[in-house]
């Protein structure tokens, strides 16, 4: 099946500013906490909860490395520090 989130989709992402990262949460994942919205304003990019209906792990994986790659020229590897819940591909 074709992934509706792929690496080509993070790329539009950047060059739209709609940056995106994708957690695997399941049916009882925790709200956002205060620290992932304070990481969000910082950086800029929203925190996604992709439930557990997955369309493949390797779609959110490969569409992470994507925004990870920006992050990393962006601001360094300081931001992988900074988030709590650690996104499929990084």
């Amino acid at each position: 099946p074709k992934c509706p989130i792929n690496p080509n989709l993070a790329s539009l992402d950047i060059a739209h500013r709609t940056l995106r990262i994708y957690i695997i949460g399941g049916p009882f994942a925790l709200p956002l906490s205060q620290n992932d919205t304070l990481f969000e304003m910082r950086y800029k990019i929203k925190i996604v909860d992709y439930g557990c209906m997955l369309p493949s792990m390797g779609c959110i994986e490969n569409y992470n490395k994507v925004m990870a790659e920006y992050l990393d020229k962006t601001y360094g590897n300081v931001w992988r520090n900074e988030i709590l819940r650690k996104p499929p591909g990084l």
